[in-house]
C-alpha cells in the first residue's frame, strides 16, 4: 500500500570554508530519512552544487543559484560558517549572506523557513592565520549573533572530546557571559551522563539534552548507502 510522505524542503548554505561540514550535514539527512523511513515526513536536501545547473542568468552565478534554491519556498534553511563568508554577490557581502538575508525576508513575511545558523568556532591558530580580507569577514558575522534568538552549541560529552575542544568552549562560555544568547546542547545523551557534574565542568547550567541513536540505526544507513550503485 502506497504511503503518502510529507517533503520537507531543506536549503543548506555555506561559504567554501565548511565543505567537510555540508557533507555532514547532508549525511545527517540521510541518517534521519533512513531511521524514520516508516514515518510520513521526508527531508529534502537542496545545495547549490547539486540543484543548481550551469548557464547564463542576467543576475550572475548568483542568479541561477537563487532560482534553484528558491529560499521563500523552503521549509528548513541551515547556514554554516567559520572563517570565510564567501565571494560577494547582489548587493551582499557575499553568496551566502545573501541567501541568509533572503531566508530572513522569507520568514518574517510567512514564518518559513525556520532558520538554523550554526558557527564552528575557530582554534587560535585558525584566527592568526586570517588575512586581512577574511578576518573582516569574521568580524561581520557579530551583528548575526547578536540578532539571533539563540544560538545553540552542541557538545559531544565524551571526556577525550571535551578536552580537545576545551579552548573553544572557553570562547563559548566567555560570549554566554558577554549577553550572547548561547544554549548549550548535550548530543550523544545517554544514562552514563551524570547532569550535574557535566554542568559543573561546562560552569553553566545545561537543559538541552538530545540522546543518543540507536548505532543499529547508523550502521543500517551507511551500509544501504555503500550498496547503492
Amino acid at each position: 500500500m502506497a504511503v503518502t510522505k510529507t517533503c520537507y524542503k531543506v536549503v543548506i548554505a555555506s561559504p567554501s570554508d565548511v565543505v567537510s561540514e555540508r557533507e555532514t550535514t547532508l549525511e545527517a539527512i540521510n541518517i534521519i530519512n533512513e531511521s524514520f523511513k516508516k514515518s510520513t515526513a521526508f527531508l529534502e536536501p537542496y545545495m547549490w552544487e547539486t540543484d543548481a545547473d550551469p548557464s547564463f542568468h542576467p543576475k550572475g552565478p548568483q542568479g541561477i543559484i537563487d532560482e534553484a534554491l528558491n529560499i521563500e519556498n523552503s521549509d528548513i534553511f541551515i547556514g554554516i560558517f567559520y572563517l570565510k563568508f564567501g565571494t560577494p554577490a547582489i548587493g551582499s557581502d557575499s553568496g551566502t549572506v545573501h541567501e541568509v538575508r533572503q531566508a530572513i525576508e522569507a520568514n518574517e513575511r510567512n514564518n518559513t523557513p525556520e532558520i538554523k545558523l550554526y558557527f564552528k568556532i575557530p582554534s587560535k591558530n585558525d584566527l592568526s592565520a586570517l588575512n586581512e580580507y577574511n578576518l573582516k569577514q569574521y568580524e561581520s558575522v557579530d551583528p548575526i549573533l547578536t540578532s539571533a534568538d539563540m544560538i545553540l552549541a552542541v557538545i559531544n560529552p565524551q571526556p577525550v572530546e571535551l578536552e580537545q575542544n576545551k579552548d573553544k568552549i572557553e570562547i563559548l562560555l566567555y560570549l554566554k557571559k558577554e549577553g550572547y544568547p548561547i544554549e548549550f546542547v548535550i548530543n550523544f545523551y545517554n544514562n552514563g551522563i551524570n547532569r550535574k557534574e557535566l554542568s559543573r565542568y561546562l560552569k553553566t547550567t545545561l537543559t538541552i539534552f538530545i540522546s543518543a541513536i540507536n548505532p543499529e540505526y547508523i550502521y543500517e544507513a551507511g551500509y544501504k548507502k555503500q550498496n547503492t550503485p
